[in-house]
């Protein structure tokens, strides 16, 4: 059985061993500050004892077998308010306390750059491969193009074409070593005045690629968008992705609701509100708000017995939402004008790629 506790905006993760036939009463912090439930998977790392001499625990593999389980629960009326210190859902009311939009800076520290500051090792091992579109623009550009990578993490992307000069910039400070132990060209700011750090219109080309979704508000949004196309020289052009609300096309769904067998399978809400306006979202299965929090799994130990979990503020885009804030940037510029040149939806991302013109081109 696995457990996960809430503390701040880390989850703790344990397991216990769950033989057949057995009973179990959870109370007190077990029942009211940990949520519970059974991995789906075929097979289980279990500890066992076979060295009597040094009592060093080593793993086996278990199979699983076919299970029948009983859930028996005290229930309360639906109006009944807990004063449980440790009450998960009371926790969660608690922890509320500035995510109001009217503190957006606030809410982006502490669940954007101070996550990433916390996870960017573990991350940086899960963001090595290039995706495809972003390889062909890169790849487009002429030999000796500027390129700026806006939110450039661990920069998975400044191999992709030798023949240009890249540079990037993250606000992560960990994310940025990875980048210094690479020898990559970076440095630290934030996309919402990267504008006033480096001189405008120097840039042949710029990608940003997963960044513009983490700003809070639409506000914010188009200031990180502004930024970009500020740095834009003429006739530069902009590759900007962002996540997509719709996981699901006609066509299929994306690789992040096709791996959904993979979730934890926990007893508890998919979903929790803070303030009424921020949700938890469960991982790995469609989106219910735009605005949320999604968690990310980090292993503490080799054997993953236990684990923390770190939360990310995201707001995911609708369809044309992005082109929508572009369009915005081109109404408030009178220095320049804007062109869409292309506009797709990529493995459960919107995408633009966006042309800066001289404003009577």
């Amino acid at each position: 059985m696995s457990w996960r506790k809430r503390n701040d905006n880390i989850e703790k993760q344990a397991s216990t061993i769950l033989p057949a036939r057995s009973l179990m009463i959870m109370q007190k912090d077990a029942r009211y500050s940990w949520n519970h439930g059974i991995t789906k998977t075929a097979i289980d790392l279990v500890p066992f004892n076979n060295d009597f001499l040094t009592k060093r625990k080593h793993l086996s593999i278990q199979p699983r077998s076919e299970r029948y389980s009983f859930t028996f629960r005290k229930t309360r009326p639906m109006d009944y308010q807990c004063h449980c210190d440790e009450c998960i859902k009371q926790n969660i009311k608690d922890e509320a306390a500035g995510f109001t939009p009217s503190n957006p800076r606030k809410l982006e520290t502490d669940y954007v750059h101070r996550t990433y500051d916390q996870i960017a090792d573990h991350f940086s091992t899960t963001r090595y491969k290039c995706w495809p579109e972003v390889v062909d623009f890169l790849r487009s550009l002429p030999a000796g193009a500027f390129v700026l990578d806006v939110g450039c993490g661990n920069g998975r992307f400044f191999s992709v074409n030798p023949s240009i000069v890249m540079i990037g910039t993250d606000r992560s400070i960990n994310l940025l070593k990875i980048c210094h132990q690479r020898n990559l060209e970076t440095f630290l700011d934030n996309c919402l005045c990267v504008d006033q750090t480096v001189r405008e219109q120097v840039f042949d080309a710029i990608i940003s690629i997963a960044v513009i979704h983490h700003m809070v508000t639409e506000q914010r949004r188009i200031r990180a968008i502004h930024a970009i196309l500020n740095l834009l020289a003429f006739d530069g052009l902009a590759l900007i992705y962002v996540w997509a609300f719709e996981q699901k096309t006609k066509d299929s769904s994306s690789k992040y609701l096709k791996n959904a067998e993979t979730v934890m399978n926990m007893e508890h809400d998919d979903e929790n509100t803070v303030q009424e306006k921020l949700y938890i979202h469960k991982n790995r299965t469609e989106f219910r708000k735009q605005d949320v929090l999604v968690p990310w799994t980090k292993k503490m130990n080799q054997q993953a017995e236990i684990s923390e979990k770190f939360f990310r503020f995201y707001h995911v885009f609708q369809q044309g939402e992005l082109e929508n804030l572009i369009n915005i940037v081109a109404q408030q510029e009178t220095r320049y004008s804007i062109r869409i040149e292309k506009s797709y939806y990529d493995e459960g991302n919107w995408c633009v790629i966006v042309r800066k013109k001289k404003i009577f081109e």
